[in-house]
């Protein structure tokens, strides 16, 4: 029996607790109404909406919004209710472990750099990672709190990998708690998420993922592409466009799992966070549990207000920021997927400038590890086959097809190398590489039982050689060695870009920007919960990165035993650091230049020419350590083409110190070749190994 087509049909979504004439109720997270903006929070446990538009905030319990179908009726907007157990479990308030990850009342920030170092810095307190994988995660973090309000067609995944034991679980579980609207699952099958996704628009964590099969594949492609729908249609299919119904689930997603997709296609959509690796760190808590986990709650409850003031801050600017030129160079050296996501994080490097000196090396890991998974998949064991084979004299052959002539690949030359097991799906891979397959007939020679040569004819399966275009495509995608050489390049585009944009901002007058303003302040919600605890900011105000710390830490050691420095304890630094008027924190943990240090002990045992060893560079940095001057030791030393020594110097650090700092570079023979792009001034001098060249 059919329904009336379009108002029945709305009524039935809508339909809620209250009886007939009662306004219907819509449960959301978050949504857009008349330009205002609404978010769920968590105030005491009781959900409410944050109302806010253009510096303007308010909380508003629910909205009312006018019935498409009825004009003279309502439908009122409430908060979507926290996911329980049972419906006693919500009434009672009795699930101390909330599913959705709502934030609580906005938290204020001192800067976005400050926001972004407290969340690497709790990561790195639960979690053993790689540097560069703190970096992308904790970006991701604040990429995906703001998620719904880019105008961008598509998000990359995070995919991490290890084997049992290595921390996937606890990983997602601390990047969950500190994510706004994060939520935890062991499943991922199309049914549920839909309907999560769209009521809750929530950021997805997903441990071990299992096989890849269409549903997963198809969910994937859902969450990444912002165009994709899925869709649903009830049982009267007769109805017509009411009775189809579709869920967008684009968004942020981390899983976890212990091999790459079989699909590289799917791989490409993601960064890599790679877990494999033999722990060694002893200050991570094996166990959260008791006062610790109160502590891990509390801090990461902090975290989730402060992402939802930096929502409130940039929901409205940050489509409107204009990239500059620095990932130019990727651009023209990667695959153009791999390209679409490594740019992702191109609007928040223009939120955070400081990061640009560093976040370079972490795109390189990105790309390097990409092309190492994608050559594991099948795809790009067939395709390094082929690539491989095109470099050898043996398993090719020229033919003719309508007249035309073409140099082919046997395809058994590759079978030989990758099993017949692959003889089935090898021409499907071939397809998808876009690589064309020919049956030409071929006439070859052979000897007789006499001895005597014998033409004969034959019909090969083979490969086309590709052109020079598509063989750079295959390359770039699958690999590592052309990729690798193809960094240098990149390297060499970027430090140009950012010594330009550095002399444009000294041209206009801009300098270092302080984003420690007090005349910009940012809205919020006044409080208990909404004041700004400088406990909090002072628990994270010196997360100076860790390996920089360790590894100045362990020069002075060595400084120490020479007798050329004292050793200072991490807290000592800190209150030094405190009392260095600069509008950035300083870059490095040591002490302020001392303008009576006697440049003359600094000079003893270094050559004077422009030509040093790699050692004696790491000896003059050790001396510069132990003397005062702040280095970045993860930034110097040698160069990439193994021609220069360098020595970084952060540029808040060399701008209150320049002249000095000139004197003693220029007495150590090095010269000045960047003007402190973003952060970071560099001086270099000739390596010994270049000379006479």
């Amino acid at each position: 029996m059919s329904k009336p087509n379009a108002k029945k049909d709305i009524e039935k979504l809508k339909e809620a607790a209250g009886k007939k004439g009662e306004p219907k109720i819509l449960y959301r997270a978050r949504f857009k109404y008349e330009g205002w903006h609404y978010a769920e929070f968590s105030d005491h446990r009781s959900l409410r909406f944050l109302k806010y538009k253009g510096g303007q905030i308010d909380v508003v319990p629910n909205v009312e919004i006018l019935d498409p179908d009825d004009p003279d009726k309502a439908i009122s907007v409430h908060p979507a209710p926290q996911i329980a157990q049972t419906k006693r479990d919500r009434a009672l308030q009795e699930d101390q472990n909330e599913a959705v990850k709502f934030p609580p009342t906005p938290i204020d920030y001192s800067s976005e750099y400050d926001l972004y170092r407290e969340i690497k810095t709790f990561i790195h307190t639960f979690m053993e990672l790689k540097p560069e994988d703190e970096i992308i995660l904790a970006l991701y973090v604040m990429k995906a709190s703001i998620f719904d309000a880019l105008k961008d067609t598509s998000f990359p995944f995070i995919h991490v990998m290890a084997p049992y034991g290595k921390g996937k679980s606890r990983l997602l579980t601390v990047m969950c708690e500190i994510t706004p609207y994060g939520f935890y699952s062991v499943d991922i099958k199309s049914a549920a998420l839909k309907r999560v996704s769209d009521l809750y628009g929530v950021v997805l964590y997903v441990d071990e993922k299992g096989s890849m099969d269409n549903e997963l594949a198809a969910i994937l492609n859902g969450k990444y592409n912002a165009n994709a729908l899925i869709l649903n249609a009830n049982n009267e299919i007769q109805q017509g466009f009411s009775a189809i119904i579709g869920y967008r689930i684009y968004g942020p997603m981390i899983l976890a799992g212990r091999s790459p997709f079989r699909d590289d296609a799917i791989e490409s959509k993601s960064f890599q966070v790679n877990m494999d690796f033999e722990l060694s760190r002893v200050d991570v808590p094996r166990k959260i549990k008791g006062k610790l986990l109160d502590d891990f709650k509390e801090r990461s409850q902090t975290i989730r207000g402060k992402l939802l003031q930096f929502r409130v801050n940039w929901h409205d600017k940050i489509n409107d920021l204009e990239g500059s030129d620095f990932l130019k160079g990727y651009e023209d050296h990667t695959e153009p997927r791999l390209f679409e996501v490594i740019s992702f994080f191109e609007d928040l490097l223009e939120v955070i400038p400081e990061i640009k000196p560093e976040i370079g090396e972490v795109l390189k890991t990105q790309i390097i590890r990409n092309v190492e998974v994608a050559a594991q998949t099948p795809n790009g064991i067939v395709a390094n086959e082929v690539l491989a084979i095109m470099q050898s004299e043996e398993g090719k052959e020229e033919y003719t097809i309508n007249g035309k002539s073409f140099t082919g690949i046997y395809l058994s030359a590759i079978y030989e190398e990758i099993g017949k097991d692959y003889a089935k799906q090898t021409g499907k891979i071939l397809s998808a590489l876009g690589l064309k397959t020919d049956r030409p007939r071929i006439t070859k020679t052979r000897k007789d039982r006499d001895g005597n040569e014998q033409e004969y004819t034959k019909r090969y399966s083979m490969v086309r050689i590709p052109d020079k275009k598509k063989e750079r495509e295959l390359k770039s995608r699958y690999d590592l060695e052309f990729v690798i050489a193809n960094l240098h390049s990149i390297e060499q585009v970027t430090h140009s870009t950012l010594d330009n944009e550095d002399d444009e901002d000294d041209e206009i007058g801009r300098g270092t920007p302080n984003f420690n303003d007090k005349n910009s302040q940012t809205p919020k919600i006044t409080g208990s919960e909404g004041q700004n605890n400088p406990s909090d900011q002072s628990e994270y105000s010196h997360d100076l990165q860790s390996i920089v710390i360790n590894k100045n830490i362990e020069r002075e050691k060595n400084a120490t035993k020479n007798g050329s420095g004292s050793l200072k304890t991490l807290s000592e630094h800190s209150k030094e650091n405190e009392k260095t008027d600069t509008p950035l924190k300083n870059d490095s943990p040591h002490r302020p230049l001392r303008p009576e240090v006697n440049v003359e002990s600094l000079k003893s045992n270094i050559q004077s020419e422009n030509y040093i060893t790699e050692d004696r560079g790491k000896e003059i940095i050790d001396s510069l350590l132990g003397s005062g001057m702040h280095v970045l030791v993860k930034d110097s030393g040698k160069s990439l083409d193994n021609k220069t020594f360098k020595v970084a110097i952060p540029k808040t650090y060399y701008d209150k110190n320049t002249e000095s700092i000139e004197t003693r570079m220029k007495e150590l023979y090095f010269t000045r070749v960047s003007s402190g792009a973003l952060g970071v001034v560099v001086f270099t001098r000739k390596l010994m190994e270049d000379r006479g060249k």
